[in-house]
């Protein structure tokens, strides 16, 4: 088990009162995973006043990867050997499915008038070593109320909706401490 080491560096990230030294701050952070999930914590036990916290999951499979009825069958028809016909279909759809799946997580730390807020989100694509769309490798998006386009009901319900392409997030590299370290 690991323990917290840094979370004083999220907190002073809550602190930063100007967006232009978010940015600069951030491209030194590492977030930790066991720190995040102090964070996390602490908030639910009312430590992190004012600030409440929310969260939102979700699960999305594209409709189409779904193996029919039929796919499903010709699997287990197939028999020992090289898949034939829809039993090849069926398992080539499975293999996509993990590729093409969407877990989403986003946790939002905000005060009860919503004048302050912090947000990070992420999915499993964005915790790949390799093929990550960031060069940095995995990471996690933040977006706060100092991106004044943003307001926080306005970018909750899109949350809430799965929508995360918000075109102006940063990227704070994120150290799951399930992958082995480099």
């Amino acid at each position: 088990m690991f323990e917290p080491k840094d979370i004083e560096s999220l907190l002073i990230l809550f602190n930063i009162s100007k967006k232009k030294d978010v940015i600069k701050y951030c491209k030194d952070l590492t977030i930790h995973q066991s720190d995040f999930v102090a964070l996390i914590l602490g908030a639910q036990a009312g430590a992190l006043e004012p600030y409440k916290y929310a969260n939102h999951f979700s699960d999305k499979i594209p409709e189409h990867l779904y193996p029919k009825d039929d796919e499903r069958a010709a699997i287990s028809e197939n028999g020992v050997g090289p898949l034939r016909g829809k039993s090849k279909k069926a398992i080539n759809k499975v293999f996509q499915l993990f590729k093409d799946r969407r877990c989403l997580a986003a946790h939002l730390f905000f005060t009860a008038d919503y004048k302050y807020w912090h947000m990070f989100y992420f999915d499993q694509r964005d915790n790949e070593i390799n093929e990550n769309h960031w060069k940095e490798g995995p990471h996690i998006h933040y977006l706060s109320d100092l991106w004044p386009q943003y307001k926080l009901p306005n970018i909750w319900q899109r949350v809430l909706k799965d929508e995360t392409n918000f075109g102006s997030t940063l990227h704070i590299r994120f150290l799951n401490h399930d992958v082995e370290r480099p």
